[in-house]
């Protein structure tokens, strides 16, 4: 798990994820862009004898050039030995927009900006649990649901195959001329090729919803922890990339847009959490009313379709 922590998750945004009266299924765009990192896994993202984890997908806030990355050793003299800085800064390659930003940035500065924005979406193991735990079970709902659209689905594929084949049967016979049968033709491609990526659609969102939601709790539980501890630079750039994009430095400040499945991690757990902890310290509740109380609580989670991945159709 470590070595390899996560590429991004897939939940509902702009608080919804919490509040059951407000289903919403997650966008084609959404969940394309999370499963091209997920589908990215094995190929590195940066060439292998790299160690500068942010080069390249940090750019400068005043002129807009791409921030590299570069390391030096010198020779403490107090001490006798070697001590090695990284230190990022942009590359003011830009003719037309002049930069001031002269100043170096040290990794150590970008990695407590990029802490800070994790903390924002950090969660506690056993709320992480709870809420996989109910993501199982919406995914076992979820697969028998799939089963029903698909067929669906296939069934009005046939339906536009058989319309098809009927045309090449009447233009045949003569029934159609080649204008009425090309036009024709035309449109029952058109709907098939759409009704294909429904289908497509349709396989792939319900095989791997589950694990880009778990890798969304994974870097909220863990990220923290893989960020001061990982020596691994592609486990550290993953971080970055499985918390947003538009990756900003101006004046030694990284920021960044938050993925919009986090933003509900930002806005609804801290109420969630204290509502759990006082469920959880309850002496005088007995067990049976805690696993009630915690039920309710998570009932925000798992209100019947909310984190559905399934096709819009």
């Amino acid at each position: 798990m470590f070595a390899n922590p996560f590429y991004a998750g897939l939940i509902p945004h702009n608080g919804e994820l919490f509040k059951g009266s407000h289903k919403r299924m997650i966008t084609i765009k959404e969940f394309n862009y999370a499963q091209k990192l997920l589908g990215d896994r094995a190929r590195p993202r940066i060439g292998s004898k790299s160690e500068h984890p942010y080069g390249s997908i940090i750019f400068c806030g005043e002129c807009g050039c791409q921030v590299v990355a570069k390391t030096t050793t010198k020779l403490i003299k107090r001490t006798g030995k070697l001590k090695t800085y990284v230190h990022y800064y942009c590359t003011r390659k830009s003719l037309v927009r002049p930069c001031n930003q002269r100043k170096y940035t040290t990794i150590e500065q970008l990695e407590a900006d990029i802490d800070a924005e994790l903390e924002k979406y950090t969660i506690i193991p056993e709320f992480r649990e709870m809420a996989l735990d109910i993501l199982r079970r919406v995914n076992e709902l979820e697969v028998k649901d799939r089963t029903s659209v698909y067929k669906e689905q296939q069934k009005s594929r046939n339906d536009i195959q058989a319309q098809l084949d009927e045309l090449v049967d009447m233009r045949a016979r003569n029934l159609l001329n080649d204008d009425e049968y090309l036009s024709s033709r035309n449109r029952l491609k058109l709907e098939l090729a759409g009704m294909d990526e429904d289908l497509r659609h349709t396989e792939s969102r319900a095989e791997k919803h589950l694990e880009l939601t778990e890798k969304v709790f994974d870097l909220a539980t863990y990220g923290r922890i893989w960020l001061r501890e990982s020596k691994d630079p592609k486990v550290k750039r993953d971080i970055l990339l499985g918390l947003g994009e538009n990756f900003i430095l101006k004046d030694n400040k990284l920021t960044l847009t938050p993925h919009t499945w986090l933003i509900p991690l930002e806005s609804d757990y801290p109420e969630l959490l204290r509502e759990y902890e006082q469920v959880r310290t309850n002496k005088k509740a007995s067990a049976k009313e805690i696993a009630e109380a915690m039920n309710e609580i998570m009932s925000r989670w798992r209100t019947r379709r909310d984190l559905n991945p399934r096709h819009p159709a």
